[in-house]
């Protein structure tokens, strides 16, 4: 009877651990914005947030290209006005957008570039339906300016830190991401079980190829002197309640790591990682990254040029994160 136990428990585990996977997707797919976009206030804000802030990235490229965006844009105005209809004008994340898009028509008026004139009186029309709204103006800051806080007061320091989408063409010695990785390890992690691992990708041509991949380094990817690779061992991890503790540490650590490196002086900029299954298995085999290890994040990194843009990025109200219970 102890022998027949012994090997049912382990079919009884896997099936708990594809229970919970199942109810996993069921709540994602309910609840996400993958299937029924627009059907809410909420997916509909999340539609705007996303939108917005692929438009001011694209305001701060190094080298921008002008007239880019035209489809995220249509989508972009879209959403803005799906909203108006439904919900009214009163919306924070509503407000940024439109003013983002007029920073958009200024940017290219102030350089001498035509926009399309469906853009133009598109943002224009939009504009006219929520009146008193500024344009957004991306920061701009010399590099002494960018890391004038890394010996502050936390909170000071804390709010100095923004992606940098524009590096230097100076290599960045392995020693400082070595360093950076040392602070980082500082993090906590499930029972101090310390399953991040961290792949520093140096060559130009391997970080162009993995990059390739990856769909949010359009325009400054290029530029990255370093790339990390943020892994978690999955033999970390045992049960189907700890199916998620892998993301939950490596977020942790990430977010260590990027302080570290701005404590350095290194710009850095967080890149997600979500790939289907046959792009992650060319990212493994190009960086010899074990199916052992579920691949969590990128981070593209490198010194600051004398001058940068940043994007905005406006923060939601400290009221709108907090449930008091």
């Amino acid at each position: 009877m102890n022998h027949y136990f012994k090997f049912l428990l382990p079919i009884l585990r896997i099936f708990k651990i594809i229970f919970f996977f199942l109810i996993d997707s069921i709540r994602f797919i309910k609840y996400s914005n993958s299937i029924l976009p627009n059907s809410s206030k909420k997916r509909i804000i999340a539609n705007i947030i996303y939108l917005y802030h692929t438009v001011e990235k694209g305001i701060v490229m190094p080298n921008r290209r002008w007239n880019f965006g035209h489809s995220k844009i249509y989508d972009l105005i879209e959403n803005c006005n799906c909203y108006i209809d439904r919900y009214g004008k009163d919306n924070d994340e509503l407000h940024c957008a439109i003013g983002v898009l007029q920073t958009y028509l200024n940017e290219h008026s102030m350089n001498g570039i035509s926009v399309p004139n469906v853009i133009n009186m598109s943002i224009r029309a939009l504009s006219r339906r929520v009146v008193n709204i500024e344009p957004v103006p991306q920061i701009k800051k010399t590099n002494e300016e960018y890391f004038s806080s890394t010996n502050s007061p936390f909170v000071d320091f804390a709010y100095s830190r923004a992606s940098v989408r524009d590096y230097t063409e100076v290599t960045v010695p392995t020693d400082y991401i070595i360093n950076a990785v040392d602070i980082a390890k500082s993090a906590p992690s499930a029972c101090n079980r310390q399953a991040t691992r961290v792949y520093i990708v140096q060559e130009r041509e391997k970080i162009d190829k993995v990059l390739s991949y990856q769909n949010g380094n359009k325009g400054f990817g290029h530029l990255a002197n370093k790339l990390l690779i943020l892994t978690t061992e999955i033999a970390s991890f045992r049960g189907a309640a700890e199916r998620n503790f892998g993301w939950i540490d490596s977020g942790i650590f990430a977010m260590n790591l990027m302080y570290a490196l701005h404590y350095l002086n290194i710009g850095s900029c967080c890149l997600n990682a979500g790939f289907s299954p046959f792009i992650e298995k060319k990212i493994r085999q190009l960086c010899e990254i074990p199916s052992e290890e579920v691949i969590c994040l990128f981070i593209a990194c490198g010194f600051v040029p004398d001058n940068i843009d940043l994007t905005k990025s406006t923060r939601k109200k400290t009221k709108e994160l907090i449930r008091l219970r």
